[in-house]
């Protein structure tokens, strides 16, 4: 530490040991005081010791208390100033740390395409075999609106029920199942990292041409009891709970909604909505 540092560090600290202190204890010898007044008036104290007590006592209070407070707030300045400054570094670290905000970017399903692109020796690019990966996916968007990067961060679908139908009623979930953050890779895609003022899709269920609903993962590697979510057409709410691993996590209650096409000759696949019911943090 430089010398200059140190001579700023001792000022902040004599500083600190003065500031509030002499009004505080100026009130205090102005009860001593009065207290005095009171006591020669109507105790039964010595004539000599009148001008002592009146004069002297509230006198020497007030050096002995404010010496002694000062030279206590002289030595305990550097821990109040490392507490400080703790705090302000605590206080700036949490501001600076990812913050996940989880909403609807498309009410209705979309349509995903994949496609092969190939380039000339001249260089122009080709794309062919367009095909579409996804009949009517929904999804929601996870943005990092934080200053630093989120990592690890993983979706998962934690509860589900079906609304309407025969099999109406909640399934139980032994344990989360993690959605994918790609729609064209949803096994390799299951964590994702998310930049600042940056956006990423999680995947939850696409729907095909007769209205069946399904989750967007690769049924063999799913366990034999999950490979059936969601269903037929009809409506069902899920929660998803959304974690970068570091802050708390947030559920997202959706509720969603599929149909077939009511076109038999078309096979662009069914119909899918969704809409968020409710959100809380780390749990709903």
């Amino acid at each position: 530490m430089q010398p200059m540092e140190i001579l700023r560090f001792y000022r902040e600290c004599l500083a600190r040991a003065f500031t509030g202190k002499f009004f505080l204890i100026e009130k205090w010898s102005g009860g001593l005081g009065l207290l005095a007044v009171v006591a020669t008036k109507f105790a039964p104290i010595p004539e000599r010791w009148d001008g002592m007590i009146l004069d002297d006592l509230p006198l020497y209070f007030f050096l002995l208390i404010f010496l002694s407070t000062v030279f206590l707030g002289f030595i305990t300045a550097p821990y109040s100033i490392y507490k400080e400054e703790r705090e302000k570094a605590f206080l700036l670290q949490k501001a600076r740390e990812p913050k996940l905000k989880v909403f609807v970017g498309d009410t209705d399903g979309t349509r995903e395409y994949t496609g092969l692109t190939n380039q000339t020796i001249g260089g122009m690019r080709l794309t062919t075999s367009i095909y579409a990966k996804t009949h009517s996916a929904v999804s929601l968007v996870v943005t990092n609106i934080g200053e630093t990067r989120a990592e690890s961060c993983t979706a998962c679908l934690i509860w589900f029920e079906r609304l309407d139908g025969e099999a109406a009623g909640e399934v139980e979930l032994f344990e989360p199942i993690l959605l994918p953050w790609d729609f064209t890779d949803t096994e390799e895609q299951l964590r994702c990292s998310i930049d600042p003022n940056t956006s990423k899709r999680v995947w939850i269920a696409d729907v095909n041409h007769n209205g069946w609903l399904w989750l967007m993962r690769e049924t063999e590697r799913l366990p034999p009891n999950y490979q059936h979510i969601f269903g037929g057409t009809g409506r069902y709410r899920a929660i998803i709970q959304i974690s970068d691993g570091d802050s708390l996590s947030i559920q997202t209650k959706v509720e969603i909604t599929c149909t077939g096409n009511e076109d038999d000759n078309s096979y662009l696949g069914g119909v899918a909505s969704i809409s968020i019911l409710e959100q809380a943090s780390p749990s709903l």
